[in-house]
Order: structure tokens, then sequence, then C-alpha cells
């Protein structure tokens, strides 16, 4: 069972980012449901931000950021929505967006697994496209990165272990990844076309972008 007090609006609730979402003395529950007596595993896996795949049980132990019902987080960015409300008959009349203040975003000890998962192609079933048995399956023989700082958000831009997540720019296991280009020590790779240090091209049989991986 969760905490009562989880349910208020996230601006009015005592909890801080990082609290235990499990009453005091109360077992985490076991990860598995069973239905019409088949035992079924829990996924353990959520999408967030639209790029990252999360996983670890302190990602459902604990408060997280992202819960706030105003936060929207697409990708690098990461807004707050605040209700409009008429003066005269309350009814809702839209939302005001703002750059997010600064904060936590995903606490430390949750583990990504966006690298594990690989380059996103849904001809290969991988990244986005990995069915979640086989995400569950990296993540229960320890796949992933566990982010030993979190993910925050500073003016808006996402920042992962001291690195800046913007634009859609992804880090994986050192190499960074933006916008299906891939920059790993001095070389560039674009739709298929490698270009080194020197200036020189090489024409790669690269067929698909990569949006994640290693």
């Amino acid at each position: 069972a969760l905490r009562k007090d989880i349910a208020l609006p996230f601006e009015k609730t005592r909890l801080k980012i990082g609290d235990s979402l499990i009453p005091a003395g109360v077992v985490f529950p076991a990860q598995e449901t069973k239905l019409n007596g088949q035992t079924i595993a829990w996924s353990r896996i959520i999408f967030a931000g639209g790029s990252h795949v999360l996983t670890g049980e302190d990602l459902f132990r604990k408060l997280q950021g992202f819960h706030d019902q105003q936060i929207s987080w697409v990708r690098g960015r990461v807004t707050r929505a605040q209700p409009v409300f008429s003066l005269y008959s309350g009814m809702l009349l839209g939302y005001r967006e703002s750059t997010a203040t600064p904060g936590m975003l995903v606490t430390s000890g949750v583990k990504s697994l966006t690298a594990a998962l690989g380059n996103t192609s849904y001809r290969t079933k991988t990244g986005a496209f990995t069915p979640t048995t086989t995400a569950l399956i990296k993540a229960i023989n320890g796949a992933g990165m566990v982010l030993a700082e979190g993910i925050v958000v500073a003016e808006g831009i996402v920042i992962a272990e001291g690195i800046v997540l913007a634009e859609g720019i992804v880090v994986a296991e050192g190499i960074v990844v933006a916008e299906g280009i891939v920059m790993a020590e001095g070389i560039v790779m674009a739709e298929g076309i490698v270009i080194s240090e020197s200036g020189q091209t090489i024409t790669s049989s690269a067929s698909e972008w990569t949006l994640w991986g290693e």
C-alpha cells in the first residue's frame, strides 16, 4: 500500500522529492501479479520525457520530480503548465506555460536503460521498440546505468550525471547522440556518412539514423 498523503495536489503535499512512497513498516510488495492462476512479472520499466527508459526499485519507492502533474518533460526540456481559472465562474480557461524551476526530476539510484536497449529501430525491435519482456530480462540481468546524481532540471534544461541533455541530445556510455548524429572521439556520423577529424569523408552502409546507442 502507498502512503495516503501522496494523493494531494503536488504543490500542497508535505512530501519532498526522494521521500518514500511506502508507509513506515510496510514491506515493498512482490514485483508480480497473480492473474487467473498465472504469475505475471511487473515490467518495472517506464518511459520518461519521451526518450528516457528508466527502471529500478527506487523509481517506484521514492517520490520523483516528474510526478508533478504540472510538469511537462519532453526530451531535453522541462516546462511548467499552471492552470488559469476565470475569476467569475471558476471555470478553467487554459494554462500558462513557464520554464520549470530548478529541481530534481529523477532521484539518484534510479537506473537508465536507454543506452542498453540500443538504437531505436522498428525493424530490429530495439530502442523504443524493444519488447517489454526483452527489456525486463535486460534489467533483471543488470543492464543499464545507475544514475548516481539522478536527473535534474536547471533553467528548463535537463541535466543527467552532470551532462546537459538539450534539444534531443542524449549521452550513452560516453558517446553523444544528437538528432541522429553520433559524435565519438572526434568522429561524426550522419546518415551513413562518417567524417573523421582530418575531414576525410568515408561512406558507410548505415541506413538508419542513430537516436540512442553505443
